[in-house]
């Protein structure tokens, strides 16, 4: 026996309403289009030697991720982020460069200047640490140990801070024992709590040597006008210290 069922008007709009609702959450769903731009990238290349491409290149792949910029959009972006002659150089080759990765390539083909490893080991071992921050000497080193081929067994770190903390100035080894630390970022604040310290000694010296000076020149100028029987050694003196 089949049963009619009749529909009201007001049961017909709960149900079309019902149906709606679920296709607006539906297309509402937290899906973010690509349609970012390099226009607030602040970072820039110029194709100077001192610059490193590598950097740049990693700076500009993180930030078109985090904006969402598509390769397309990425692409036609790339020559504002490009000065002196790596913009000259982007004018003669993006024709050859249809796509993002390919631009990435050629980018670092062009600018990457690789040296082989030995070079890299004799730049590292030629320059001992000088008047130069621990830490920025330790970044620096080890930003020259990453330039060498990735194709090549990886040095270990327990090595790689054994080559550089024997460049290290002998303030630091003195002060502070290789067996004392096994990373990095553990020697970095060693040596910055020892630099800190040394600082303030320093200043507080300095400050102990002004007073000091000044009293003897107070002390000279005393006796050279009581007229003295030193008053020509006095005179000899402060000629010296003005």
């Amino acid at each position: 026996m089949v049963t009619n069922v009749t529909m009201t008007q007001e049961m017909l709009q709960e149900l079309l309403a019902g149906v709606l609702a679920k296709t607006t959450l539906e297309d509402t769903s937290p899906i973010r289009s690509l349609d970012g731009t390099f226009v607030d990238c602040k970072s820039r290349f110029g194709g100077d030697i001192k610059e490193c491409v590598n950097a740049f290149i990693d700076a500009i792949s993180v930030y078109k991720d985090c904006a969402r910029i598509s390769d397309t959009n990425a692409l036609l972006g790339l020559p504002m982020l490009l000065d002196g002659n790596a913009a000259i150089w982007w004018q003669g080759t993006k024709r050859s460069n249809p796509t993002w990765t390919q631009a990435i390539e050629s980018l670092r083909h062009a600018f990457g200047r690789s040296q082989p490893p030995y070079q890299i080991y004799r730049e590292l071992f030629s320059k001992e640490q000088g008047k130069e921050p621990t830490d920025v000497f330790i970044n620096k080193t080890r930003a020259l140990l990453a330039k060498l081929p990735s194709t090549d067994e990886p040095i270990p770190i327990k090595s790689q801070i054994d080559m550089i903390y024997g460049i290290l100035h002998s303030r630091i080894r003195r002060n502070i024992p290789r067996d004392s630390f096994d990373t990095f970022e553990l020697l970095i604040t060693k040596a910055r709590a020892l630099e800190c310290n040394f600082f303030d000694h320093i200043e507080s010296q300095k400050i102990i040597n002004e007073k000091n000076e000044e009293k003897f020149k107070n002390f000279l100028l005393f006796y050279h006008r009581k007229g003295s029987p030193c008053s020509s050694f006095c005179c000899t003196k402060v000629s010296w210290i003005y």
